[in-house]
C-alpha cells in the first residue's frame, strides 16, 4: 500500500512501532516534537509495524494520541501487528492500549 503511494507520487512513512515510540519520547525531551510530528502529518500514509508489540507507558500513550490525532480525518494510517485474534480479541487489544492510559484532565 504504501509502495503504491509512493509510486502514485504521494509520500508514504514506514514505521516499526518500538522505534517510533522511542523516537517521540527523544522527540518530546528534546524539543523536536512538533517538527517529528509534523514530519508525520505530511505523510499520505503512515505505515506502523509490529503495532502494541510491547506495553506502553502512559506517557508513550498520550504521544500517540497525539501524532494519530493530527492525522485523523485527513491522511491514512495502517496498524501491522502479530496479535493473536481470540474471541475476546477486542478487550485485549483495548487493554493493552489503556495499560496505565488516564486522561490527566480526570485526575488519577
Amino acid at each position: 500500500m504504501a509502495h503504491r503511494a509512493c509510486r502514485d507520487g504521494l509520500r508514504a512513512s514506514y514505521q516499526h512501532f518500538p522505534r517510533l515510540i522511542g523516537k517521540l519520547v527523544i522527540a518530546s525531551g528534546d524539543g523536536t516534537y512538533n517538527k517529528l510530528a509534523n514530519k508525520f502529518a505530511q505523510r499520505y500514509i503512515l505505515v506502523i509495524d509490529d503495532w502494541l508489540r510491547d506495553p506502553v507507558t502512559a506517557e508513550q500513550g498520550w504521544l500517540l494520541v497525539d501524532l494519530l490525532n493530527d492525522r485523523f480525518l485527513t491522511k491514512s494510517t495502517l496498524f501491522a501487528s502479530q496479535l493473536p485474534v481470540s474471541d475476546d480479541f477486542r478487550a485485549k487489544w483495548f487493554n493493552s492500549v489503556l495499560r496505565n492510559f488516564h486522561d490527566p484532565e480526570e485526575g488519577e
